[in-house]
């Protein structure tokens, strides 16, 4: 347990790239303790940039398990903006959506000083941060006319909560379980706001998991591939749900590629 909690206070396994980067920690919205990191790239030109949003059980972690996902997108030259986020159950949903949606207007806003290519919006999570960032770019993507997500990077994620009737981390985060919150359950759920607006999806998946089962990932893949929608799936063939989010350098690396393809 002592090697575990060490790797993951580490973070995840970095793909090195050519760029420098600067690193800039703001407050991106009127709560203070809600801060987040931003990497810029040292290149003469706009940049895409990707939304990252850390995991927990939507309940805790902490952005920092993300920094090593943001310095490797930073050194392939793509800006970052790594948040921090209202934590259940003291905040519970959609407290976590209005979060993003304060991030994102800091990107758009400050769009010229940070050389953000607005062309160019992608967003990335794992596990209950693959989630948030999913059910936000879906749910973004559907009204707005500017600034949409165009990928989205999703790994470990539970995309129908409705299939936990008894989940603690669910509870926390909708208040109550499935059979008394099911419409909550439902809204809550990236699956059932699918629409011809979406972005594309690179998912990636851990054969092993055991906290999020793969048939989470290969369900969506096919809603996604029936409605014509981009998606790519990775399978990881061994470790469980928090190893593949920290040794699995292959799934950084397919997914930064995916990206900058």
């Amino acid at each position: 347990m002592k090697l575990l909690i060490f790797f993951l206070v580490m973070g995840c396994t970095t793909y090195h790239g050519k760029y420098q980067f600067e690193k800039r920690t703001i407050n991106y919205q009127l709560d203070e303790n809600i801060q987040a990191d931003i990497y810029i790239p040292k290149i003469d030109r706009k940049v895409p940039y990707v939304l990252l949003v850390h995991g927990g059980g939507w309940s805790s972690r902490s952005r920092s398990d993300m920094d090593s996902i943001a310095v490797s997108l930073a050194e392939h030259g793509l800006g970052v903006m790594n948040i921090s986020y209202h934590l259940a159950p003291g905040f519970m949903y959609p407290t976590q959506l209005i979060d993003l949606d304060y991030a994102l207007k800091y990107l758009t806003k400050n769009q010229k000083k940070l050389k953000f290519d607005t062309n160019s919006l992608y967003g990335w999570g794992y596990s209950s941060g693959g989630h948030l960032i999913s059910l936000f770019a879906l749910k973004h993507n559907k009204k707005s006319q500017n600034f949409r997500f165009k990928k989205i990077i999703a790994g470990g994620t539970p995309f129908d909560l409705s299939w936990y009737p008894k989940s603690p981390y669910i509870k926390n985060l909708i208040g109550g379980y499935r059979d008394d919150y099911f419409d909550d359950y439902y809204e809550a759920s990236p699956v059932n706001h699918l629409h011809a607006k979406m972005p594309s999806f690179f998912l990636y998946h851990a054969m092993n998991d055991r906290l999020v089962e793969p048939v989470q990932a290969t369900n969506f893949e096919n809603r996604l591939k029936k409605m014509g929608a981009s998606v790519d799936l990775h399978v990881v063939p061994y470790w469980g749900h928090s190893f593949t989010f920290i040794f699995s350098q292959e799934s950084v690396i397919k997914s930064i590629e995916w990206l900058k393809s």
